[in-house]
């Protein structure tokens, strides 16, 4: 059955990917919020920080964000939002050098390096020469693997995590650890693309339904809940750009390396 008999399904397919930007934007806008009303965040993360930094720094992400959100093709939008947090990952690369072989220092470091590349691949479009567009799906192939080995090595934590109506908490550690480092293997080999950043992209969505909600709910005040629900929401967009991120798949052929898109 064709699918030129269903547009409704065939405009659906091709808005998946470019949903990738809004929903990234909107994370970025809700945590320059967050760091703005809380005056907490990147001012946190080292010792001469300030209320005012926080302030100047939460409303800068929010108007950069806005801005690309309205002009989602600016360039010079894309390149300013990456250069905030180019500066973001400064100070998270100086929090989790106190504590090195701490895996866990490591994650808002590997998220602020993708929200660098994901700011720029926003703008990335299949009809760009490969050599402008931003490589995201690898970088964010070996974040997954990343998160994946954490959540299985750190079960007992994440097991934390999950609300008491769900049964079986001790089980889902290994289970989305393994699914975060199969999903991290398939882009980085370029296999099964869509179905693995689909599927990334609706876990970490279901866990704002189904984690964060409720402990936004328990503690509405708390500046740490409401940034892990956006940084999620974040990455949900992050998962979805991956998508059109340029990758050669093969030099064999230039048709194989254009199915990437």
């Amino acid at each position: 059955m064709s699918a030129h008999r269903f547009p409704t399904v065939k405009r659906f397919a091709k808005s998946a990917r470019p949903l990738g930007q809004p929903v990234f934007l909107v994370a970025c806008i809700g945590l320059g919020l967050v760091e703005l009303f809380f005056r907490k965040a990147l001012a946190q993360l080292h010792s001469w920080g300030s209320d005012s930094i926080a302030i100047v720094s939460g409303a800068s992400l929010a108007v950069l964000a806005l801005w690309l959100l309205v002009r989602p093709s600016s360039r010079i939008a894309a390149f300013a939002l990456a250069g905030h947090w180019t500066l973001a990952l400064v100070f998270t690369i100086l929090a989790a050098a106190k504590a090195p072989p701490n895996a866990l220092n490591w994650v808002p470091v590997s998220q602020t390096a993708l929200f660098v590349l994901a700011s720029l691949a926003s703008t990335n479009k299949s009809g760009l020469p490969l050599a402008q567009m931003t490589d995201l799906r690898r970088p964010f192939a070996v974040t997954l693997i990343f998160y994946g080995l954490v959540h299985i090595s750190q079960r007992a934590l994440i097991a934390e995590l999950i609300p008491g109506w769900i049964t079986g908490a001790e089980i889902w550690p290994w289970f989305t650890g393994s699914a975060m480092v199969a999903a991290g293997i398939a882009l980085l080999a370029g296999r099964a693309v869509k179905v693995a950043s689909h599927a990334i992209a609706a876990m970490f969505a279901s866990w704002i339904l189904v984690v964060h909600l409720g402990r936004i709910a328990g503690n509405p005040s708390s500046s740490f809940e409401w940034s892990f629900a956006f940084t999620a929401l974040a990455l949900t967009g992050v998962a979805l750009l991956a998508m059109k991120s340029r990758t050669l798949l093969t030099s064999a052929a230039p048709t194989v390396a254009q199915a990437a898109f």
